[in-house]
């Protein structure tokens, strides 16, 4: 008898434990015309861990929004976003807290200054492990606008997403994560009790049970739940949501599309419910919110950023695509309930793993170009040929083999943009495509379901699933977590030698990385697949054997088992051929084909004066894959001149994995092109280049070492002797370093140049600061030094208005001209000067200052100062002032000096050829700035 009592007992204490979860009790009201919610809120918190507390960490994220000074106002300018950092007082947020208190008796607190939306509260009597505290809060929120994170307010609607005040979770500390911009906010389960009040004509929506009740001037909405890890509230003015039963689960939606009949959605929806039930688990509540604004945080990019006109999928398909991320999402947030900030890889990778799923279940066709591919002369290319899934391998391969991708356990406010949005979730659901091949289907969906399952409504650690599958599975997968998810290392093996004797083929390996994660060897025979063979992973060589079914082929990772950088090496014939990659010519650039040699035709065009309209075709190796070697042969007829022109460039690339260096490049390059009117000159230039990591990969900018050695010749006019500046030799060294910000942005270049004649040192830094009134203040210091200088004239001497261009390196359009439209070109160089003043040229040395801060919009004032000195002459001090018209900067620019030394510019009757442009034509510096202003 006393054995049943004490196992009851331990039976109630045990459940007693289990049901200290934290409970929230809010009651809210929404003043729509000020955008105001007033909040009084209890919030029980339990203290489960096994210290004693005495305080408690509250997340106020409402107040994230209230100045520049906060960790989400410097996120934002880290994500290269302005909204924010320019936006007025009215559309920002803030909470301000009208009381704390417990047992009614208030209760101290401070926000720290680096983190205003942290809540420190001091209790009056210690918090043991396993008691609780209950904290009542009175607060006013001020609800932002939703274009800077998504949450906040867009038009007449309001959604709501870590609106409340929260308990920080202790995990042998405070997890003090502040609102970063990352649509996350790690809770435990807990218990809600919501009361909101909104004025007539607004509903409320959201995954809670809700009741209704109309009042004289307000609604009452009625919210509750139990373990939820969040509360998320949509409040909408006159815009109702569709309800869709999918059986126990209800869809909460306004995800509609106009495009086709609203039937048809809701049996897709029944058909997406399925599928995630069948691959998860029951939902544990009864109702799912899927919206188009949770979409639109995590949107499919391909989508995203191209116009609709041009969308080459069926409106239904991009629907349905579209909601079924978006639902599995919500969904796998529901039943797995883990740290993100930790374990973002998990979550991610499994909505990635579960879409391609999906895709191979109902689209198993759909292709990655959509109906592109049908097209005459799109349809033999290799893109045209993919699956719409293949692009998870091939945006990821694109990204490793330039080590631009990040280790699956990096934290998530560590991870890039583009890491955090594409790379780190399509490497992450490779990955459980990875153990689906090695251990089989069936035992990984059903491991994932039973760890589901074992921790569903509560906080999980996803090793566990690894120890599950290690469990179900009777195959290692130690690998899995030491080498492939714990690291950043690259898979990619080759078939060294492959000897087809009668009964096997004996086959070589090779590791060409340091990851040990094991390689599957396909037997073929007429292209059919005959074998299927996996070995462990190892080092440097190893020697299998497998049974010889009359194969005519063996390849490696030949159903893309495995993510990895390489497969062009993957394979063996057991009769060797001549040419064992045919040459393959495409007019477009395509995806890497490893059967084959690639050669891409693409159309070239530039323009300058001498040449006119050039136009040619771009002959080159590289597809989207990078190569280690790549060439671009680029021949071309220049319209002015009637001759040939062009130019060439052949590199030799490698990404190191484990040292600081981010590549080196070694290569060479050529030109040939006109400097003025009937005659040419040509460069030959070999080179080598070592670019260094940013600190982080969050870090834009640039930090590099080239060394080139430049031959140049320049052809000159009939009966014209050619001297030392028009054949000439040098080598030259160039340190090159940006810290690329928002607001601050840090430029330098530090450079040294040998030749016969002359050497010499240079330094160009450059700073520009925006300022809370959206204007620029622009800062240049030049300062040149000849270290030697035999030279008989200005041609390599630092020039303080239009820089000599000796080493062909400037875009200038008429780089000849003295007079006429073109010689107003303003490129900023040296001396930096608008104005060419006497004596202009300094063979000695050079120093410059230029300076610019914004008025208006894209009017700003320059003013540059200079002093340089020549042999034999006495240091020479010059100045200049004027408007500068920054309409794209360093891309369509336009200077108006109105005074320098000799005095006021505009008396000057020709005023007009004073005036300077800055214009490029380049591609490269265009579509720089149109990423920018997208993304």
């Amino acid at each position: 008898m006393f054995k049943v009592f004490f196992r009851i007992i331990l039976l109630l204490t045990g459940l007693s434990i289990y049901s200290q979860k934290n409970q929230t009790t809010i009651n809210a009201q929404l003043f729509a015309e000020k955008n105001i919610l007033n909040i009084s809120q209890e919030l029980t918190y339990y203290n489960t861990s096994k210290d004693t507390l005495h305080e408690i960490v509250l997340r106020n994220w409402a107040d994230s929004y209230r100045d520049n000074e906060t960790p989400l106002a410097k996120r934002l300018l880290e994500d290269y976003k302005t909204d924010f950092y320019f936006s007025k007082d009215d559309d920002r947020g803030y909470s301000q807290i009208n009381s704390i208190k417990s047992n009614n008796k208030n209760l101290s607190y401070h926000s720290p200054i680096h983190q205003k939306d942290l809540i420190y509260v001091n209790l009056k009597n210690p918090l043991f492990p396993n008691k609780n505290i209950t904290i009542s809060l009175k607060y006013t929120i001020k609800i932002p606008d939703a274009k800077f994170t998504g949450s906040g307010k867009k038009g007449m609607d309001y959604y709501l997403q870590d609106w409340y005040i929260s308990a920080a979770p202790y995990e042998e500390a405070w997890v003090l994560d502040s609102h970063n911009n990352l649509n996350y906010q790690y809770n435990t389960p807990t218990d809600f009790n919501i009361n909101f009040k909104v004025p007539i004509g607004f509903q409320v929506h959201s995954a809670f049970h809700q009741e209704k009740k109309i009042g004289s001037d307000f609604l009452n909405y009625h919210l509750s739940g139990e373990d939820f890890v969040k509360a998320n509230i949509s409040i909408t003015f006159l815009k109702s949501y569709l309800k869709v039963n999918t059986g126990k689960t209800n869809i909460i939606t306004d995800f509609i599309s106009e495009d086709f009949d609203t039937a048809i959605q809701e049996e897709k929806m029944q058909q997406m419910m399925s599928f995630l039930e069948k691959n998860l688990g029951q939902l544990p509540h009864k109702q799912i919110l899927v919206e188009k604004e949770t979409y639109n945080q995590k949107p499919i990019y391909e989508l995203k950023y191209l116009p609709k006109i041009f969308h080459p999928y069926e409106e239904q398909f991009k629907w349905e695509i579209k909601f079924f991320k978006t639902l599995s999402s919500e969904y796998i947030d529901q039943v797995i309930l883990n740290n993100k900030y930790k374990y973002y890889c998990f979550n991610e990778g499994l909505e990635v793993y579960l879409f391609i799923q999906y895709m191979n279940e109902n689209h198993p066709n759909s292709k990655l170009i959509g109906r592109l591919s049908e097209i005459w002369g799109l349809r033999s290319m290799n893109i045209a040929k993919s699956k719409f899934t293949d692009k998870f391998s091939i945006v990821h391969q694109i990204t490793a083999r330039e080590n631009l991708d990040q280790s699956l356990n990096t934290p998530l406010k560590e991870l890039s943009n583009y890491n955090k949005k594409v790379i780190t979730p399509y490497k992450a659901g490779l990955s459980f495509v990875f153990l689906e091949h090695y251990i089989g289907k069936e035992k990984l969906q059903n491991s994932i379901k039973e760890y589901i399952h074992k921790n569903l409504n509560k906080t999980s650690n996803p090793k566990d699933l690894i120890n599950i599958l290690q469990k179900n599975s009777s195959k290692d997968i130690s690998w899995f977590m030491e080498e492939w998810v714990n690291s950043n290392k690259k898979i990619d093996h080759k078939i060294s030698k492959a000897t087809f004797k009668k009964d096997s083929v004996y086959i070589t390996l090779k590791n060409r990385r340091s990851i040990k994660t094991p390689v599957a060897i396909y037997g073929l025979k007429n292209n059919e697949i005959k074998s299927k063979t996996w070995t462990d992973g190892f080092s440097d060589t190893k020697k299998i054997a497998i049974k010889n079914d009359s194969l005519d082929k063996v390849i490696l990772n030949y159903e893309n088992d495995y993510p990895e950088i390489n497969n062009r090496n993957n394979w063996k014939n057991a009769k060797p051929k001549l040419f064992e990659r045919p040459l393959k010519i495409k007019l477009l650039k395509d995806l890497n084909n490893p059967n084959a040699h690639q050669v891409f035709l693409n159309p070239e065009f530039a323009y300058n004066l001498y040449d006119g309209v050039i136009l040619g075709i771009g002959i080159q190796n590289k597809a989207f894959i990078h190569k280690n070697f790549e060439y671009k042969l680029k021949p071309t007829f220049s319209t002015a001149s009637g001759t040939l022109t062009g130019g060439f460039d052949f590199s030799y690339t490698v990404f190191p994995e484990k040292t600081n260096v981010f590549d080196v490049s070694l290569g060479m390059s050529g030109s040939n092109y006109h400097y003025t009117k009937d005659l040419n000159y040509n460069v030959i230039s070999p080179y080598f280049e070592i670019a260094f990591k940013q600190p982080n990969m969050r870090a834009i900018g640039t930090n590099k070492i080239t060394a080139r050695f430049l031959g140049i010749n320049k052809e000159v006019a009939p009966g014209t002797t050619q001297t030392d500046e028009d054949k000439y030799q040098l080598f030259k060294v160039a340190y090159n370093y940006r810290k690329n910000q928002l607001i601050n942005d840090y430029k330098l270049n530090i450079s040294t140049e040998i030749a016969t004649k002359f050497s010499k040192l240079t330094t160009d830094f450059r700073y520009r600061h925006l300022t809370n009134k959206k204007r620029p203040v622009e800062f240049r210091f030049f300062g040149g030094i000849f270290l030697r200088n035999a030279s008989t004239s200005d041609y390599f001497s630092f020039n303080q208005h239009t820089a000599n261009d000796y080493l062909f390196e400037l875009p200038y359009l008429g780089r000849s001209e003295t007079s006429g439209v073109l010689s107003q070109q303003y490129v900023k160089a040296e001396g930096g000067f608008v104005s060419q003043n006497e004596p202009g040229f300094s063979n000695q040395w050079l120093t410059s200052i230029n300076t610019s801060i914004g008025i208006v919009r894209w009017v700003e004032a320059f003013n540059n100062i200079s002093l340089s000195k020549s042999k034999t002459e006495a240091a020479f001090f010059d100045y200049e002032g004027g408007i500068r018209l920054n309409f794209i900067p360093d891309i369509l620019e336009f200077y108006l000096p109105i005074y320098n030394k000799e005095g006021f510019v505009p008396k000057d009757n020709k005023y007009y050829e004073n005036i300077r442009f800055t214009v490029t034509l380049k591609a490269q510096p265009l579509i720089k700035f149109f990423k920018q202003q997208l993304f």
